[in-house]
């Protein structure tokens, strides 16, 4: 048995699982901790909502998370519509992420405001650096590739990895943290080879002009 603060500590990694994820899938990972909070005990400790966050384990909001969960999936295996939906989600994800990891009694939300804010920041910008990845990296290198061709297939295995890390992070949160390190360090990797990339293209455009 674990005792309040022990608890409150695996919950927070659980989140990071949660919130990274919801940088490629906004409505699944929040899906996941509203059924989470209604067990008895997941991984041996016991995912709780904040009274002010209850709504999220409400039988109503977690069947318009289905939908909502249905929709993205659906729109992410369609050519075109694909990338119109991961620029509407450029805003949802991170805020997505923010809620995960402030919607829990943890060691951060537990300090009041500031702990929240630091809370909604650590989340959110977790799910906006996999958004970054997913819309800005993975997705435009298989579109120019493949032509498009590959899209659903890579949102398929996008599907397999939230699913997985979502699970993982409930079930062993210290498995999942470690995990998720891991996945951030190739993540960040991946976009600062993008920039630079681009960067050296406009120096080389810019000295190529007269």
């Amino acid at each position: 048995m674990f005792d309040q603060f022990s608890s409150g500590l695996l919950v927070l990694l659980a989140s990071l699982g949660l919130s990274l994820s919801a940088g490629v899938r906004a409505y699944l990972p929040v899906l996941a901790l509203g059924i989470a909070s209604h067990l008895p005990s997941i991984g041996g400790f016991k995912v709780t909502l904040l009274p002010q966050f209850s709504w999220i384990g409400d039988p109503l909001f977690i069947g318009l998370l289905v939908l909502l969960t249905i929709y993205e999936i659906s729109a992410d295996k369609i050519p075109v519509v694909d990338h119109l939906n991961d620029t509407v989600h450029t805003i949802i994800r991170p805020l997505s992420g923010a809620l995960i990891f402030t919607c829990t009694n943890n060691p951060l939300t537990d300090h009041g405001t500031a702990g929240m804010i630091i809370a909604a920041v650590i989340g959110g910008s977790l799910a906006a650096t996999t958004h970054a990845a997913k819309a800005g990296v993975v997705r435009p290198a298989s579109t120019v590739t493949t032509l498009g061709l590959a899209n659903p297939v890579v949102s398929l295995v996008e599907d397999i990895v939230v699913i997985a890390l979502s699970v993982i992070s409930l079930l062993a949160p210290i498995v999942g943290a470690l995990i998720c390190l891991v996945l951030l360090f190739f993540v960040v990797r991946g976009i600062s080879k993008l920039i630079e990339r681009r960067r050296n293209k406009n120096t080389a455009i810019a000295g190529s002009q007269p």
